[in-house]
């Protein structure tokens, strides 16, 4: 409940428009195991468009991949970092959230990129939530909490909180949805 919480209250605003997610990581292993996750939650894990593919390419050396996950490689988080790496991801029209895989263990890369975080986080549309596989050190969950990042310690949870949010986004709009007109004929 504590993570569907932090989800809704930093994203209530911006809720998922469906079920597919861009996954972004410095590892391949960690991007599959997320995808395995998010597809047992009920989302979807699509190719990203050709367009952003080749920004993405443009950032990740050969071999890392573009595809979806996104597996940048630790070498492109540390020349372009998690925000560089959120933001391309974002800008798919093929993904509705995004998911970075981060370790928040060490404060320290937010520290540097803390700004950059701040812009991505309240300039996409779209949400993009964080998953620490690693226990996260105070520091950088006071630095994720304050830039507008949830950050979530169970990969599980992360997946379920934002099927959460597509499916009650989903659930809103056909409520909300004006009712079929009935001509005399169908009254």
């Amino acid at each position: 409940m504590v993570d569907l919480a932090a989800a809704f209250s930093l994203y209530g605003d911006r809720l998922p428009t469906g079920t597919r997610v861009g996954i972004g990581s410095a590892s391949g292993g960690g991007g599959g195991w997320l995808a395995d996750a998010c597809v047992a939650a009920g989302l979807t894990v699509p190719i990203l468009d050709a367009a952003t593919r080749a920004e993405l390419d443009r950032m990740i050396p050969s071999y890392g991949s573009s595809q979806n996950p996104v597996d940048a490689t630790a070498q492109a988080i540390v020349q372009s970092g998690y925000a560089e790496l959120a933001r391309q991801i974002a800008a798919s029209d093929a993904i509705d959230a995004v998911i970075m895989i981060v370790s928040a263990r060490l404060a320290a890369s937010f520290e540097r990129e803390q700004h950059r975080l701040a812009e991505v986080a309240a300039g996409s549309n779209k949400p993009i939530v964080l998953w620490s596989y690693t226990l996260p050190g105070a520091d950088t969950v006071r630095i994720l909490s304050q830039i507008g990042y949830p950050l979530f310690t169970s990969m599980q949870s992360c997946a379920r909180a934002v099927a959460a949010m597509a499916h009650y986004r989903a659930v809103r709009e056909r409520l909300h949805a004006p009712a079929p007109v009935t001509g005399p004929a169908e009254a």
